[in-house]
């Protein structure tokens, strides 16, 4: 009797996990619209109705989207690159259209955060973040001035070693030479007021904002995916939109 015991509870033990057990969840890869003309609607999981497309709107796969009219028009771009011409008069989810496989860019990937709340009392790096750079690429370093600061020291470091540094009176700074950081190596980037503050101790940037040098190979992968962009029928704001996303 007590090895029936034992086996009903094994038994309800295996049930109860497998109810418990969440089911796979499919890659989610980063999905956006890409243009939009007139009358779209989207609507989320969780919404108990639909809001106004705008072009840029990030999507899930669960998102619907709805062209209301022929006068408009929607264009979705999937995260393998393609383009979705959103059909009229119907509410497709992005699942039912773009695909799981290939993907080139998840949410989680390494994008630029957003700003977050404004706070005029430390730096705040407006660009780049987290960017990957091409050799010998022009680099522009730009952020959001302090209340009462005369100048700006901007360092660029390799770990805790300086690279480069320079002061500044305005909250702008070219970066003279790319070519001279590593490839596939991150950098730290830290812009120091002289209010003794620092983009460091801003809560609302974190991590530290970093750029990288391509390896040849993703920079011969960069060039394929930029030139497949050009070729799409997308207009210039949606193109650029894309080309930043890369």
């Amino acid at each position: 009797m007590i090895w029936k015991r034992l086996f009903s509870i094994s038994l309800l033990s295996t049930v109860l996990i497998a109810i418990a057990a969440p089911a796979t969840i499919p890659a989610e890869g980063l999905y956006y619209i890409a243009a939009v003309t007139g009358d779209v609607q989207v609507k989320r999981r969780l919404w108990f109705g639909y809001d106004r497309a705008h072009q840029g709107d990030r999507l899930k796969l669960t998102d619907q989207i709805w062209v209301k009219n022929p006068q408009s028009s929607a264009t979705v771009s999937c995260s393998d690159l393609s383009n979705w011409q959103v059909p009229v008069g119907t509410a497709l989810k992005v699942s039912e259209v773009c695909p799981n496989s290939g993907i080139l860019f998840r949410p989680g990937d390494n994008l630029a955060p957003g700003r977050g709340i404004e706070n005029e009392d430390f730096p705040y790096l407006i660009s780049p973040r987290n960017t990957a750079l091409r050799p010998n690429q022009p680099l522009t370093l730009r952020w959001h001035g302090v209340k009462e600061a005369s100048h700006y020291d901007v360092t660029i470091k390799d770990l805790a070693t300086p690279v480069w540094e320079k002061r500044v009176s305005e909250p702008i700074v070219d970066y003279p030479n790319s070519s001279q950081l590593r490839r596939d190596w991150g950098y730290f980037i830290v812009v120091t007021a002289s209010t003794d503050v620092s983009s460091l101790e801003n809560p609302n940037q974190e991590p530290a904002p970093t750029i990288t040098l391509l390896t040849d190979e993703l920079e011969q992968e960069l060039k394929k995916n930029l030139a497949k962009i050009e070729t799409q029928n997308l207009d210039a704001d949606a193109k650029a939109q894309k080309k930043a996303h890369l």
